[in-house]
């Protein structure tokens, strides 16, 4: 999850700097993983929403920061 985060982070978001987070929330682990790229773009999902989907059970988010870049947040 962490390598194909960090992958799309700088392949699609052209981002410089990738910050990862690993957290146990209600007993799931859980991967947050934001950058300062271009954020999220629309179109159609890729094999990386795929491969989110299949380890998530669904349970994963993409989303734009404020400040730019994106933020991806999976649990297992």
């Amino acid at each position: 999850v962490i390598e194909e985060a960090i992958a799309n982070s700088v392949r699609h978001g052209l981002s410089k700097k990738v910050k990862v987070a690993l957290a146990i929330n209600a007993g799931r682990p859980t991967v947050e993983v934001s950058d300062d790229g271009i954020g999220p773009r629309d179109g159609r999902p890729g094999l990386g929403s795929n491969f989110f989907d299949s380890v998530s059970k669904g349970n994963w988010s993409l989303e734009s920061l404020p400040a730019g870049g994106s933020k991806l947040t999976v649990t297992l």
